[in-house]
Parts: C-alpha cells; structure tokens; sequence
C-alpha cells in the first residue's frame, strides 16, 4: 500500500512574543478615537478604531494564583502567557459559560490586560468603548459587564454589538444588502437574516455547535480509536489537525463509503507522528564492529595467557604442597605414633587416612594439570564397583551394613546415569542418521524434501492454532469444549473417595477401579487442566523456529511470501485501513527470520506514536450539518436556513448572499462549496446563490466594529449608553437606543419596583412595560441539564412535584381560510396512564373525582376536521410530543442517572402521582413525558400509572369560573376600569387591523390580547406563513401580518396577564381565587411527605396548562424574564430536601433554571420550608365555597 502524508505534530502552541505596552493613549484619548473590544469566548482582540487591525490578540483565559519565590501577592496572567508558570495550570479560568460571560472576575482581569498593554494607565478613561457580545446576551450578563465597566474604568460611554454582523458590516460596507450571515464561534453558531437594512435579531437561529464542538468531537473520536495510545492529546493539538486537514465533504454519506478503499488512502489518509523517545541503537559502522571484533580477540588471547600464568602458578603451588604433605607421611617412619599424631594434628590432618586422601587429591589435581599442559588425554575412569552391595546383611558387620546401604544408592544413581548416557548416545545417533538421510533428500530429492519441511511446518502451525481456539473456547462457557471439560470435573468430583485413607470405599466393599494402571486413564487430567497448553506451545514456537531457520536457508521466497500473505491479510481489513491507513502491518511473529536494522527500530517506535486521519477529516465537520452525530437534538445548518426562509416569507434575497465569518467552522475547507449545493437543494430552480467568506473571518468583527464606530458617527453615538444614563438608571437599566447591530431593543424604564403591590393608578402605556424577551422563546421552553443541576449538599431528596404545561399545540381559536397544515398522529406514546372510577377528597373541602378512561391506549379520533393534516383545533401536535420526549429525557438524566433518586424501571406505580386536566392534550403530555422518563412498552392495566382528573366543573388547576362566579366579576371590573380601557384603545388600531386580516369580529376578540397570541405564535412555532387577508376567497398577499405585529401581540399579552394577576390593586385576590386551591393541594402534599403519610410517593406530576404556571409564578412573585407567558412544555419544580440538621427546604426550579424572584422574599435555591409555606399560604383560601360567593 502507498503511504499517505505524514504530518509531525508539535507539543503545544509557540511560546507568545512578548507584548509591550503602548504609551499613546493620550494622542488617542485627545480625539476620542473609539476603544474597540472583540470580547469573543475563544479570544479577545483590542485596539484603537482608527488602525487597520487589532493591538492586542490573545485567548480568552486567565490565571490568577501566588507564587511566593516570586511575588508576595496574587499574580495574573493572561492569554497564553498562563502556560508560562506550572503553578498556573490549576487556576485557568475562562469569563465565559456557553458564550456568555457569567465570572466577572475573570473578565475583570482580562479587561485589566487590556488597558495596561493598550498604555491606559490613569483611573479614568476617555475613550468610548465599542464591545462585541454574544447574540441574545442575558440582561444580567450585560447590566454586569456595564457596571464593571462604568464603575471599574470610569468609561465616558459604551455601545455593544453583534460580532459577526459587524463583520459582515466590514465585508459589505453597510447593512443595506440583504444577506444571510452565519457566525461560527466557539462555542455556538448562529444565522442571522439581515433585511431592510437592519439584522432581524427575531428570526436569529442558534445551533449550540462551534470551533470547540469540532474540537471535543475529534479527541473522543480519537480517543476511541486509539484507546492505548502512550500520549494525551490535547485540545490545542485537535484544533491544529481540524485546522490543517478537516474539510466538508460535498457528498458526505458518497464520499464516506468509499473513504477507506486502498485508492482513496493513498491521497487522503494523513499520519500524525507525535514526539517519541528515541529508542537505543548501535549506530556504529561495519568498520567499527570489526574493529570492536578484532579488540575483543585480543582481550580474549590477553585473558588466555593470563589464565595459563595463573594455573601454572597454581599448579607450582600444589606440588609444593605434595612435597610437603609427602614429607610428613615420610616421618612416620622416624616418630613414634604420639608424636605423629600429634605432626598431624598441627598440620590440620584428622588422621593418617585424613592425610592419604589429601596427597592423593593432590597428586590427581597436579598430574591432571600437568598431562593438560602436554596435551596428553585424560584416562578414562574406571568404572566403580560396589563390593558390598551383592552380600547378604547377615555376613556383615554394623559398619559393612552402614556402608552397603551408601553403595546401593550409588549404584543405583551410577546405573541410571548409565542408562541415560546410552540413551543420549543412541539418540544422538538416531539423529545424526535422521539429519544424514535428512540432508541426502535435500541433496538429491529437493522437492519432495522441501514439500515435507513445508508440511511439517504447517502441522506445527496446525497444532498450535488448535490450541488457540480450544482455549478461546474454554472461555466461552457454552461452547461444546467448556462444557466437556465441566462434565470431567464432575465425574472426578462424583468419584473422589471422602478421604485418603479410603475407609468408606473399604466400608461400602466396594472393588478398587483399577484407575492409573493405563497410561491412558491420566489423560484425564490434561483434559481439564489449562496450564500443560503453555508447554506445549513453547515446545511447538522452538520447533516451528528451527522450520523457518532451515527454510530461510534453503526456500526463502516461500518464507516472504507466507509474510507478504499475512500482512495482506492484515492491511485489506476495514479496520487496519481505518486505525493504520496505508502503513505496512507489522506481523507480531514473521515467518522470516528478523534481524531489524537501526531505521527498522527507529521506525517501529515512532509508529507506537502515530495517529490515522482518514474519515474523521469529513465526520468532525460535518457535524454542523448533522448534530445528531454527536448527540445533539437540533436542526443542522440547512435546515436553519431554511426555516429562517420560512419564517421571512422565503426571501431569495437572503441566500444569493451567504456571508459564512466567525473563529469555528467557517475556515473549514469545502464548507462554501457545501452550503452552496445543499441550498440549492431546498431553493426554487434558478435562483441565484451566493455563499462567500470574510476575508479575515477572525479579525473582521473587529475591524468592522472599528469601521462603523468612524464612519457612522451619528448611528454610534445613538446608540450608546452614556455614563449618564447609567448614573440615573443605575445597575438595573441599560437605557440604550435600538441599532442594527443591538441584541435586543431595551424599552423605556422600569416600573417602579413596588408596583405589583401598590394601589397606584393603572399605567395605561404599554410602551412604558419593559418586556424583558432577550432570551425568551414562546415555542420552545428551557429544559433541565443534568450538566448544569447540582443537588443541595448533604441534603436528601424527598419529594419532586412537577407542572408541566403541555407542550405545542394547533391554536384554539380557528380563524376562517387557514391553509395551515397541521400533523399529530406521527408519533405514539407510551401507554402508560390507566383510569379509574376511585374518588377522594381535597385539602380545601371540596369533591373531586378520578374520572375513568376506560380506552386510553387507543387513538382518540376527531369527527370533523378543520384544517389539513390530522388535528383539531387545541390538539397536541408532533412537535408538542417531541417537546414532552425531551423533558422526559432530562429529567430522566437528572432524578435516574444523577441522583439516583427514582428508579431506572418503574416497578412500583405507588412512587408516581400522576393529574392532567380533562383535556386531551394534558394526557398526551403526559405519556409523552413518562414514555421517555422509563422508556418501556406494552404495559399492563395493572402495571400502568393511575391517571388523576377532576370533573370539569370542580378543575383547580385553572381559575375554574363555574366553581367561582367571583373570577368572572373581578376581571369583568378589571377589564371595565377606565385604564384598561385605555390601553386597549390605544392598541384599537393593532386589533383592528389584525382582525380584518383574520376575518374575526367576535365579541370575544376584543377583550383581550390572548386570542391573537395564540393564533399567531403558533404559527410562528411551525414556520407558517402568517395569516393574510382573503377578499372573495383569494388570498391578498399584501395584507398581511408581520413579524413586528407578533412582537407587539406578544408584548401586549404579556402586559395584560402581568396586570391581571401580578401589578393590578386586585392581583393577589384573583390569584387567589384563580389558582389558590391547587396550591394548597401542592402545600398537602408537601406536609403529608415531612409528616410520612404519602407512602413511597416520589414524583407527582401535574400536567396542566399555561394558565397553571403563570399564576403559580405570580404567586411565587418570579422575577421579570422568568413571569413571561409560559412557553409550551414549560416545567415548574418544587423538590423538598430534607437537610442533615433535620430542617427542609424547598428548591423551584422553573424551565431548567433556579427561580428568581423580585422581590427576593426567599432563596429559591433553597428555601426554608416554614418560610415557604407562609408566604403561600396567603393565597390559600381558607373557605373557597364563602370567598367566591362573595
């Protein structure tokens, strides 16, 4: 196989230039050059408006720790500089979260650098500060970083904006071209349709995928790949190989079959070597191992002669030991015996005998010396004899007995090793025979001979993979070879006698078996052993070495044939291609013998460090296209666009300008080229289109900024907050006028804070409601992270009360030639909900039933169809469905996987209570939500969860009027009072015009703002085209209604319900009488759980409707961004804990975020649970029969 490229990755980023301080802030200050911040979450880059690119560029990090070796305080470092210092390393920390800056202290910092490096020194500064942020930046996050910046720096002014309009500003020249801009950051993505000169920030589009989802997503999939990989490959290190080798495929699922066919290798896979240690070599010449050769010869005859000196002076030395020993034996003739044996003694002698032994070991040890220095041949010995050994124990003495015994066990010994010798010797002959008729086959019948050693070979390799398998088998208990191997273990076992001494065989009478008188019977034993396969083979790997050694001498173009097989074998496996690519396998044993050479080593262990790019070069990429490779449940990029296409009424304009800027996957190659064949897909045939990309598509958000801060001077200065209006709102307002590139427009003043609970006069102008809507969306709600949710500290869970509204839906006011078409039968639920005909009692004396549903399971079926498609109207859609699939899912992930606080299967239906409204859409939530919380089917009635609904004219969970007359006659006295009144004159105009395009004139109509709330959302949810005029039964597309007509229906709702039931004199007494008994059923239900009267109650799960959470959200007086119409699917969470001291809290959690409150009367991330329920309670009535009669 051809090699691809090979790319040698460096460790980690070049170490940063030094940057220096500019000291000309006073040149700039004088003229009130603009300060222009591209505050990104990936990098920060700043500089004066007047130059053509940023001073400073650095990432977006800081570091702040001590280091006492080098400064007694507290040091910072910022951008890369924080991998300066090791110390460092633990204190990294990023302003951002998501793309939001959330930790102002880091920000703080980086804000710090800036300003140093950029020479502004002084406590003030008089330069306008021009700053990007994120699209749809919470309030909080954007009145904090106001206040940092008036109160920290002293600024004159501040205007913010979107950076990838900006961008498009710089590449454009002005906003007066409609175009579509797609801004990849870091973290987030987002389309922005920009139309009459301004971006339409409504119809804006997030995909939560950037330069870091592509990041992420390559180090799983190499991680995955390589799981033993020696090296931690870093995130910079992923971002450099996106950066050098990803591109988007054209045809991602075409190019993707084919990517690891050997062709396609070839050219595309790339080989990523990492740094790796250097292996030890001998990197010396021929010539210098010759002349290591010829040294080590030399040493060796040094060490010979050295040897030979040393046994001569050896052997000169026991001869005068001879002649010593010789000479006391010679003087036992002239001393008497004492005296010789007292000779003997002084010389260390036992005895004579002692001494005898000795000359004659000597005397051996010399001679054998002497006759080895004359190369004369030792003489054989003579072959032992054991005299004793034959004679009967009763002819011979104690001693001669003691004696006779060593001499059998000698004879004994001597006789085996006879034995042995002559078996050696005639082995050896049997070889040497073997190898004589071996070599004379070679010599005279090559093929055949060549033919056996192939064959006996091939048998050994036979034996050996045999063994393989029956091991492999072994571990498999229900293979046949398993179960044999059992089956002789338990007769072994079944035959064992109880113990060794066999005395209950003996009692029994039973006959010995005879076992082991054949050699055959022990085979049993190697059957079910698992440790003799280890010999056998090493017996069988040094048996097939000695084949391949022979067969390298004599056939090897057969032995690199057999590993050019094998590594073919190997290399055309899909797998080898996909982790090795086009490199050459390394057999782990080659037939051919191996003598590696340096480079072969060298190359082998650089391999061990090398990585494959092949298909994650188009699969990382691509998930802009296609989230769900990676988990994520949004719409791909083409699909954004087109709903955005949709929902502007399909302009083309819009695509024949694609403007593609940010730091994520916008330098991507083949992204152009994709966008413009997969928008050609969805756009009308001969439409034009345009896909471009910035020139810079990092630095032009900066320079565009800086661009429009000179050149639009006026539109600048417009939309500036002042250090003035910030003095006079303070940190609670941002006054800022509306531009193109603003986020959101920020309306008038705040009320003052007191007004829901004042008695002042009604405000009659909807201009002056702020409808705080920066992060608001009406179609989809915010759902509960298992990432983000953090259970109390040493607290328990106890109980989890969830409402829920019920999630999209068609529109309950029908509205004459709506072509809309609507779906609600694609998807099923679960069946997990089962009437009954049981009835109880509540906690405020009045009756409720649980109404029977006695064909739950099926399909409720409409009669009369109003619209295309399969619903009614008020009906659950699909989407609606998905909605209650998803919160199921996190909630799931929460109290399942996280906490562990319910049950992965529900086993017990006596954990969940379950209530919906009669109403068939809170039903269809329901099972929706439960199908994914414990995703089970076919469910039994008895196993299926108890379905709790209240008759309707005794409902709670909404302000049920038939129960309480009294509802009607405070909001008939609302709706009639001369303010309100007002209000709805002063928006006649609205209602007029929207009415005559819908053809609706019912009394009904003019009461209020809800009824075009939910005719025009829901279409907006669903990318319908909104309603138009129809004259005779045609459509009049130039009567229609817009986009700014649903912002200003959506704000007027929200005003209307706001007043109603939070800021009018009356509020707290309708929401009383509205909601005030189904918290009181929430407060039981609580009380009943501390006081252990529920049982194994977990979760009770109320679906119900948006006319349930909004007043329980007045009740709990939620904050302003959180007290919005209710969007479909929105989820309010009450969990008791029980903490270690005893006390409980409340925590509520609305739409995946802890509560907050106006007021702040209480932490809702912890609530005590006595305070809870007394400011609650004021909204319990005590009598509701007496309160709503009166």
């Amino acid at each position: 196989m051809t090699r691809g490229d090979l790319y040698e990755i460096p460790d980690g980023p070049p170490d940063p230039s030094p940057a220096m301080p500019s000291f000309d802030f006073a040149t700039m200050g004088h003229g009130g050059v603009p300060l222009v911040i591209d505050n990104g979450s990936g990098a920060c880059r700043a500089g004066w408006a007047t130059e053509q690119d940023p001073r400073l560029e650095f990432d977006s990090i800081v570091a702040k720790y001590r280091n006492r070796k080098v400064s007694a305080g507290p040091i910072l470092l910022v951008g890369r500089n924080v991998h300066s210092d090791p110390m460092a390393k633990s204190s990294i920390r990023s302003a951002f979260d998501n793309g939001v800056v959330t930790n102002f202290d880091a920000m703080e910092g980086i804000l710090d650098y800036v300003f140093t490096m950029l020479g502004c020194v002084d406590d003030k500064l008089d330069q306008p500060i021009v700053m990007t942020e994120a699209v749809c930046t919470p309030y909080s996050s954007r009145r904090n970083m106001s206040e940092l910046l008036f109160e920290c720096y002293n600024i004159p002014s501040v205007s913010y904006g979107i950076d990838s309009v900006w961008s498009y500003y710089k590449n454009t020249g002005s906003l007066s071209t409609d175009g579509l801009v797609i801004g990849s950051g870091t973290v987030a993505s987002h389309i922005i349709p920009i139309y009459d000169a301004r971006a339409h920030t409504e119809h804006c589009k997030r995909i939560n995928l950037g330069g870091q989802s592509m990041e992420e997503y390559l180090l799983k999939l190499l991680q995955l790949k390589y799981p033993a990989f020696p090296m931690k490959i870093t995130e910079w290190q992923s971002q450099n190989l996106i950066q050098h080798y990803a591109y988007v495929a054209e045809d991602y699922e075409k190019e993707l079959s084919c990517y690891l066919t050997a062709d396609n290798l070839s050219h595309k896979d790339i080989t990523v070597q990492f740094p790796f240690p250097m292996p030890s070599v001998d990197e010396r010449t021929e010539e210098d191992i010759q002349r290591a050769t010829e040294r080590r010869r030399e040493q060796a005859k040094k060490m010979q002669e050295v040897s030979a000196k040393k046994r001569q002076e050896k052997v000169e030395l026991r001869a005068k030991e001879l002649e010593g020993f010789s000479e006391i034996r010679d003087s036992k003739d002239e001393l008497d015996a004492d005296e010789f044996a007292a000779r003997l003694k002084e010389a260390g002698f036992k005895d004579e005998r002692d001494l005898e032994d000795t000359i004659a070991s000597v005397q051996q040890d010399v001679t054998r010396a002497q006759n080895k220095e004359l190369g004369i041949e030792p003489e054989e010995k003579e072959a032992p004899t054991f005299p004793l050994a034959d004679i009967p124990n009763d002819e011979l003495t104690d001693e001669q007995k003691q004696e006779k015994r060593k001499q059998v066990l000698l004879r004994a010994s001597h006789e085996a090793r006879e034995r042995a010798r002559v078996e050696r010797e005639k082995e050896k002959v049997r070889q040497d025979e073997l190898a004589k008729q071996d070599e004379d086959r070679r010599l005279n019948h090559f093929d055949e001979w060549l033919a056996d050693l192939k064959a006996q070979r091939d048998g050994v390799i036979a034996r050996v993979e045999d063994r393989r398998t029956h091991r492999k088998e072994l571990n498999d208990r229900r293979s046949h070879a398993s179960q044999v191997r059992m089956r002789n273990i338990a007769d072994l076992a079944a035959t064992e006698t109880t113990n060794s001494t066999g005395n209950k065989r003996r009692r029994r009478g039973d006959q010995d078996d005879e076992f082991g008188a054949e050699d055959a019977d022990w085979n049993i034993y190697r059957d079910i052993s698992k440790e003799e396969e280890a010999d056998e083979d090493e017996e069988d790997e040094a048996e097939l070495e000695k084949y391949n050694r022979r067969l390298a001498l004599y056939a090897p173009d057969y032995l690199a044939s057999l590993d050019r097989n094998s590594r073919s074998k190997i290399e055309n496996t899909t797998m080898y291609r996909f982790t090795d690519g086009c490199e050459e396998a390394i057999l782990e044993k080659s037939a051919m013998p191996q003598k590696p050479d340096n480079a072969t080593i060298i190359a082998r262990a650089a391999r061990e460090y090398q990585l494959h790019l092949n298909v994650e070069r188009i699969r990382v990429p691509e998930i802009i296209f296609r989230p769900g490779l990676i988990g994520l449940d949004q719409a791909g990029l083409l699909e954004t666009i087109d709903g955005i296409l949709r929902q502007t009424g399909n302009r083309m304009s819009l695509i024949n300008n694609v403007f593609v800027t940010g730091g994520g996957f916008s330098g991507v190659t083949g992204i152009l080229e994709r966008l413009q064949r997969d928008i050609q897909s969805i756009a009308p045939t001969g439409t034009p289109i345009t896909v471009r990309r910035a020139v810079d598509p990092l630095r032009d958000a900066w320079r565009g900024a800086a661009l429009w801060s000179m050149n639009e001077a006026e539109a600048f200065k417009a939309s500036c907050i002042t250090r003035q209006d910030y003095l006079e709102h303070g940190g609670e307002l941002d006054q800022m006028q509306t531009t193109a590139f603003a986020v959101v427009a920020i309306l008038a003043a705040f009320a003052a804070a007191d007004s829901a609970k004042s008695n002042s006069a009604f405000k009659t102008d909807v201009s002056n409601y702020v409808l705080d809507d920066s992060s608001y969306s009406y179609c989809n709600p915010g759902y509960p992270s298992a990432q983000s949710y953090a259970p109390l500290p040493g607290a328990k869970l106890e109980l989890v009360q969830a409402v829920v509204r019920h999630g999209d839906r068609t529109p309950v006011n029908y509205i004459p030639n709506d072509d809309s078409t609507w779906n609600c039968n694609e998807i099923e639920e679960e069946t997990y909900l089962h009437g009954t005909g049981e009835s109880e009692k509540n906690t405020t004396g009045s009756f409720r039933q649980v109404i029977a549903i006695p064909k739950w399971n099926q399909k409720y079926g409409f009669s009369n169809k109003i619209w295309k498609g399969s619903c009614e109207e008020g009906e659950l859609t699909d989407h609606g469905k998905r909605q209650h699939n998803i919160l199921g899912t996190q909630l799931r992930a929460i109290y399942v996987d996280k906490l562990g606080y319910l049950p992965k299967e529900l086993n017990s239906t006596d954990e969940v209570y379950l209530r919906t409204t009669y109403i068939w859409r809170t039903k269809n939530s329901a099972e929706s939500l439960l199908g994914a919380l414990w995703p089970k089917r076919g469910i039994a009635p008895k196993d299926a969860i108890l379905l709790h609904t209240y008759p309707k004219r005794i409902e709670t969970m909404y302000g049920n009027t038939d129960m309480c007359p009294q509802i009607n006659t405070i909001m008939a006295q609302l709706v009639a009072s001369d303010g309100y009144q007002k209000f709805l004159r002063d928006q006649g105009p609205l209602m007029a015009k929207l009415s005559d395009i819908m053809d609706v004139h019912g009394s009904s109509w003019k009461e209020g703002w809800d009824g075009y709330f939910d005719v025009l959302n829901a279409r907006q949810c669903h990318g319908f085209k909104l309603p138009c005029k129809h004259i005779d039964g045609v459509q009049n597309s130039t009567q229609c209604a817009s986009a700014a007509d649903v912002a200003q229906v959506t704000h007027n709702a929200n005003y209307e319900w706001a007043y109603k039931y939070r800021d009018s004199p009356q509020a707290q007494n309708l929401t009383r009488l509205y909601i005030g008994s189904f918290v009181g059923t929430l407060r039981d239900q609580m009380q009943d759980r501390i006081a252990g009267h529920t049982g194994s109650l977990k979760l009770a799960l109320y679906s119900a409707h948006d006319s349930t959470v909004w007043p329980l959200l007045s009740v709990l007086d939620a904050g302003d961004r959180q007290s919005l119409w209710p969007p479909y699917a929105s989820n309010l969470i009450f969990e008791l804990w029980k903490q270690q001291n005893g006390s409980r809290v409340v925590r509520v959690i609305f739409n995946g975020e802890v509560l907050n409150l106006r007021n702040a009367w209480c932490d809702m991330n912890a609530c005590p649970v006595e305070k809870f329920f007394k400011h609650i309670d004021a909204f319990i009535p005590s009598d509701i029969a007496n309160e709503c009669s009166n």
